[in-house]
């Protein structure tokens, strides 16, 4: 089981590639039985490239304005161990650099070439990310491969949501729309054309190009996008949740063997949607975290009762920052 965190980058604490380390870690852990399996029976095309390891995201996933949803990273004769691994400060969308391995400045530097004639490389590369429906390489995507990193891929999308950026599907877009809240999303785009990976004005809803073109501008200046309210039956269900943390009363994460409590702070509320961070020793963020993932955490929000829902996350040893869906519970 996952949780879902907030990504954000924190200066001093979190760093972008220890946290794609331990997602990348996370991953391995999760799928490499299926992978095995799989690439036993599978077609040469389709073979994952367990060499390559697992590439979940590229670019700033915690905190761009522009997410593009892809379906596998492809592999061909260009294609190295140390496509993936390649880091340039300042560039989050490290295959831009011009000293970037071939096979990823080949792929990247034409799709975005349009953005950055607007905008600069280095403005793109910081404000454009991407995620892979299937973190593993191969030449030919296999839609019918199903792993069980996927619902984690999935959830990154769903906080891409939650923090107001615009996702542009350029492939796997049945995959990625299985999700109620990336399908409602009303900042949920797609390329004109299945065969083109090109982000220009041509292959773009025109609605989509502005709107991405005003993500970044926005970004590129400091602004940050508003948390966006979800169109879906869930929050739909819910009633509207109050903006201020000081509604919301935790009734578990409270007690705990030799009466260690773990520490509630940055409690922010959102419409169907619950963040904080959990800090104290090793064992309380590790209890602190079995607990929410076995659904046990309750709060209560202008007296209804509901239970916190989370489906991807990391632990850190002695801090858990989560961003969680909210469930709403019926008492009788």
């Amino acid at each position: 089981m996952f949780l879902i965190i907030n990504l954000a980058v924190k200066t001093g604490e979190i760093d972008l590639l220890q946290t794609s380390r331990k997602l990348i870690e996370q991953i391995i852990e999760q799928d490499m039985a299926a992978v095995e399996r799989y690439n036993l029976k599978a077609k040469a095309h389709h073979v994952l490239q367990t060499n390559m390891g697992p590439s979940p995201f590229e670019g700033n996933i915690h905190s761009s304005p522009v997410v593009l949803l892809l379906a596998n990273p492809s592999f061909d004769k260009n294609s190295s161990v140390d496509d993936h691994h390649f880091k340039v400060d300042g560039w989050p969308l490290a295959g831009m650099h011009p000293s970037a391995p071939s096979g990823m400045r080949d792929w990247w530097r034409p799709r975005l070439r349009k953005l950055c004639e607007i905008h600069g490389e280095r403005t793109i590369a910081s404000n454009v990310a991407a995620l892979q429906i299937n973190p593993w390489a191969s030449t030919e995507y296999d839609e019918r491969l199903n792993l069980p990193s996927r619902k984690g891929q999935i959830a990154l999308a769903e906080a891409a949501v939650n923090r107001g950026a615009v996702l542009i599907i350029i492939r796997a877009e049945k995959l990625w729309r299985s999700s109620e809240v990336i399908d409602k999303y009303s900042k949920t785009f797609r390329t004109n054309s299945y065969q083109n990976s090109y982000i220009t004005e041509g292959n773009m809803p025109a609605e989509a190009w502005r709107e991405l073109n005003e993500q970044i501008s926005r970004a590129s200046r400091g602004q940050v996008s508003s948390p966006t309210r979800v169109s879906n039956r869930a929050a739909d269900e819910q009633q509207e949740l109050p903006k201020v943390a000081g509604d919301v009363e935790f009734l578990s994460l409270r007690m705990r063997l030799n009466g260690g409590i773990p520490a509630l702070s940055k409690v922010q509320l959102g419409n169907g949607s619950l963040q904080f961070d959990v800090k104290g020793d090793i064992d309380e963020v590790t209890w602190a975290r079995k607990q929410i993932e076995a659904g046990e955490c309750i709060v209560r929000i202008q007296g209804a009762l509901f239970r916190v829902k989370s489906t991807l996350g990391f632990l850190f040893p002695e801090w858990l920052s989560i961003s969680a869906k909210l469930e709403p519970l019926t008492t009788k």
